[in-house]
């Protein structure tokens, strides 16, 4: 049986290390003249792994001070933004930060191991900060705060089995990303002929959609289904946006499109969605399946191009044109784009098992069966 003791805060780390503050954009810009090597800098990121900024390790802040450089091992903590995150670095890992975050180092190496303390407090240090627009989390809440650890070497046996679920965690993301880069792509070895580009509105007719309240959901009886932007089901009344004549046809969130196209084959009413209708010339030229898989990729490109907008209005959709192949092409497409659909969902509900996994705050035995 595991033997747990209450520790305070002060009793496992030395005083919190903040970033620097009055660090402005400015001053980082300025900084890359200097001289020196370059080091990442982050803030209250929800992790300090991904590198989006560098800074000089001579750079000096609005006040002309030198900022602060910090070496592993440590733990960067995220006290504005993401507060409550938190990443370990091993020794000899220089950084720097600015005032959203801090670092924490280890007191007394004979109580505390810091990789399983990252794991283990993670997620309660997450719902410890408090939300005023921003969530942030205070050097003072920190300090009040007792931990419950076991011995270290139990410590060891347990962050082992973090550490797997971690790995697997990174290579199911790796897999992913590259799953969704082979969707977008057009796969040469099935479709070898010219693509042609074309407006998407020479194809569909578009419908932008209109929006329906839950009051007039709820005084409404019908049999006809309405979903939401994301094809979930809001409830059932007498109208429907296409005709029989319409279908099958596609339908998109009209606002906060993340990539998601659907085939509707039956009559239905939609919330906040918008809906193309393939044009009775082309019905038999294309195929939807194919389509669902490209344009997600043609909506979330336009809208990072348009400063990351979070709607699809009429103006912006009909300026997209996509690189159309012939319809034999498509569904060849559409059948290995199924089969990798198929994948991702098996790995995205694998990587949600392993989150929760990784999220317990007590799992001695849980995750044996995952490791």
């Amino acid at each position: 049986m595991t033997n747990y003791r209450t520790y305070s805060f002060d009793e496992l780390f030395l005083p919190i290390e903040k970033g620097t503050s009055k660090f402005t954009e400015y001053a980082i810009y300025r900084s890359l003249e200097s001289e020196g090597d370059l080091v990442p800098l982050w803030g209250g990121n929800h992790e300090h792994d991904s590198v989006n900024q560098f800074v000089s390790v001579n750079a000096k802040n609005k006040d002309n001070e030198q900022i602060k450089i910090f070496e592993g091992e440590c733990i960067i903590i995220s006290l504005d933004g993401s507060a409550g995150s938190m990443t370990y670095k091993a020794k000899g890992e220089k950084f720097a930060l600015n005032h959203h975050a801090g670092v924490l180092r280890c007191k007394d190496r004979s109580k505390l191991n810091l990789q399983y303390f990252k794991y283990r407090y993670e997620n309660a240090l997450k719902g410890l900060a408090i939300s005023d627009g921003s969530k942030t989390l205070s050097k003072r809440q920190l300090e009040k705060e007792f931990f419950e650890l076991p011995d270290l070497e139990e410590q060891e046996v347990i962050l082992s089995r973090y550490l797997k679920l971690a790995s697997m965690k990174k290579e199911i993301k790796e897999c992913l990303a590259k799953i969704d880069q082979l969707q977008s792509k057009k796969l040469e070895s099935i479709s070898s002929e010219e693509e042609t580009l074309i407006a998407l509105t020479t194809l569909f007719d578009l419908n932008q959609g209109h929006q329906i309240t839950d009051y007039e959901l709820y005084y409404t009886e019908g049999d006809i289904p309405v979903y939401t932007g994301n094809n979930e089901l809001k409830g059932h009344w007498n109208k429907s946006i296409v005709k029989n004549e319409d279908l099958p046809c596609l339908s998109y969130p009209s606002k906060g499109n993340a990539g998601i196209v659907f085939v509707h084959d039956v009559i239905f009413d939609a919330n906040n969605t918008a809906i193309l209708i393939p044009k009775k010339e082309w019905r038999e030229k294309i195929s939807l399946d194919w389509f669902r898989f490209k344009l997600p990729f043609l909506f979330l490109e336009i809208m990072t191009s348009k400063g990351g907008v979070s709607y699809l209005n009429r103006e912006i959709v009909e300026k997209i044109q996509i690189p159309l192949i012939k319809k034999i092409s498509q569904e060849n497409e559409a059948v290995v784009l199924k089969k990798f659909e198929n994948l991702k969902n098996k790995l995205e509900i694998l990587f949600e098992r392993i989150d929760v996994n990784l999220n317990r705050e007590v799992f001695v035995d849980n995750i044996k069966h995952l490791v």
